[in-house]
Formats: C-alpha cells, structure tokens, sequence
C-alpha cells in the first residue's frame, strides 16, 4: 500500500513540475524611427512585441531562435497591428545581437547589438544598444498594410519579461495529475473501508 501511495505521489509531482517548466516571456523590441504604415509617420516610436513559451527555443551554435506565431507592431500615433505570417526571435552570441525576424517577407525588422548578448539564450533580459539591421525600404505584410521602416535614429532596446499571462498546463499534465489525485482517493476509500 506505500508503494501505491509513493508511486501516484511521484505521478503527481512530476505533472505538477512538468507545467511548472514551461516559461512564456515576452519579447518586446523598440526604435524611434520614420516610415509608413497606411500614412507616413516621422520620429515616431515603432515597438515589436510577442509572447512565447521558451521550451520551443531552437539552439545552434551560438545561434537562438523562437519562433513567434502572432507579433504586434505598434507606431506611435497608429493602431497596433498584427505581422503577417508571425516572428521570429532570436539572439546570436557570435555576433553579439538579438532581435526580430518577420516572415513576410522573410527579413530582420531591425536588431539591438549589445555586449549583453555574447551570452544571451533568450531568456529574462533587458539591453540597449545601437541598431543593426534596420529593414530600410522593406515593406512587411500586417493587419494594416504594409509596414516600411525609412530610417531610424537614437538605439534600440530589446526586452524579454515574464508574461502577465497565465500558463496553461498541457493536457497530458492534467491527465497525469487526475491520474495521481484518482488513485489517492482510492487508497483512503479503501483504508476507511477497513477501519
């Protein structure tokens, strides 16, 4: 009868580890610039954000990548829109840079290169840096037309925060941890069945 209760109790730790392991950040990236988006804006703030659960980060060497399927860009003085075809976030240690990918078309937005970034794997950070990458004359599909980033001017900044949304446990966590809580109920009932 130990055994049984060791055994759903180590059933029920691990699915309450296994949604504890799961991470969402949000990537947030930002530069003063002038473009378009629909109307010309200049020397606005323009900021790309996304959130992501960190245990889908891809690794190489020095190479990090996550892929982000829905991204907001926000210019000052417009209505926050959607990238189409969503983001990728990523940081290369070598080249000591991070930043944002779009896929449509496939091409930086724009980087941050930062020395805090010879290390970085893309977790919690917050780092400043001089632009690198600025996806001059590009125009990038969103919800609102096509967004042209012209020139930019100052540094960047590039953040990654834990996510003010909550996690949801996957669904074979739940069916591990109803498994463990089942087969506590069934040991007490049979114990209170013998007193």
């Amino acid at each position: 009868m130990n055994t049984v209760r060791l055994f759903c109790g180590a059933i029920l730790l691990s699915a309450l580890s296994a949604t504890a392991n799961a991470a969402q950040l949000t990537f947030t990236e930002s530069v003063t610039g002038s473009g378009s988006l629909g109307s010309a804006f200049t020397n606005q703030l323009v900021t790309i954000s996304g959130t992501a659960d960190t245990s889908g980060i891809v690794t190489g060497t020095g190479l990090y990548t996550l892929f982000i399927p829905t991204a907001t860009l926000t210019v000052g003085g417009f209505a926050p829109v959607t990238l189409n075809g969503g983001v990728t976030v990523f940081s290369n240690t070598f080249a000591q840079v991070a930043g944002f990918e779009a896929h449509s078309p496939t091409f930086d937005v724009f980087d941050t290169v930062s020395p805090a970034f010879a290390s970085y794997s893309l977790g919690a950070i917050t780092a400043s840096g001089t632009l690198q990458n600025a996806a001059a004359g590009t125009a990038f599909s969103t919800s609102g037309g096509s967004f042209v980033l012209s020139s930019t001017t100052g540094i960047s900044t590039f953040t990654a925060a834990a996510a003010s949304i909550g996690v949801a446990p996957e669904p074979s966590s739940i069916a591990l941890l109803g498994t463990g809580l089942f087969a506590f109920a069934g040991a007490a009932r049979r114990k209170l069945r013998r007193a």
